[in-house]
């Protein structure tokens, strides 16, 4: 009574979960931080397989139907696209109120020369950059300030501060969300909210 012999879809069931938890196995073996944005694509009743035998720390954005044998690269980007786009919208929305509550408490800074200074002393909680944006500068350690040059060629310059500001926040375990452009016009482009 209730082997696999007599209903074959339990043995057929076993099986896609048996598949679906070496999926999660690698999947949780590729992931480096908790709530990584995935994707999951497929049919309703195999989802359903896959969430029951789930066992990471990931985020699931999105859950789209159909199956994928047949598409090319090209077309799972084109159909996941506006699931990536809604999430990196809400992730931005919830950047920017986090970072309202940091500058209501006092705890912000739009100033490059602080930011590169906190970022380096792992005092950056979350970073909010305007996409494509960058600057080129000189770093007086004397002065603790950043002169900022056209020229990022030039001998001394730092070519991208922002993408100095973007490492060291990250290396600190601190959280960079970029969102829209002209999103930050109060800040010039670039904000910070500070642990302390």
């Amino acid at each position: 009574p209730g082997g696999f012999g007599i209903d074959p879809s339990k043995y057929r069931d076993e099986q896609y979960r048996k598949y679906f938890r070496s999926v999660d196995k690698a999947l949780c073996a590729s992931i480096d931080r908790p709530n990584a944005p995935v994707v999951i694509i497929g049919v309703v009743r195999n989802r359903a397989l896959f969430a029951e035998i789930r066992s990471c720390d990931y985020e699931v954005i999105a859950e789209l139907d159909g199956s994928v044998e047949r598409e090319s690269v090209h077309q799972l980007a084109e159909r996941v696209q506006p699931a990536l786009e809604q999430y990196f919208e809400r992730r931005a929305h919830s950047a920017l109120e986090e970072l309202g509550a940091a500058i209501s408490a006092g705890l912000y800074t739009c100033s490059l020369a602080e930011m590169w200074h906190y970022s380096h002393h792992g005092r950056a909680s979350l970073l909010v950059v305007e996409r494509n944006f960058a600057v080129a500068g000189r770093w007086d350690e004397a002065r603790k300030t950043f002169t900022l040059v056209e020229d990022p060629a030039e001998p001394g310059v730092i070519d991208d501060i922002v993408d100095d500001i973007i490492e060291a926040t990250l290396h600190h375990q601190g959280r960079v969300v970029f969102v829209s452009p002209g999103m930050l016009k109060e800040c010039e482009h670039i904000a910070m909210a500070l642990r302390y």
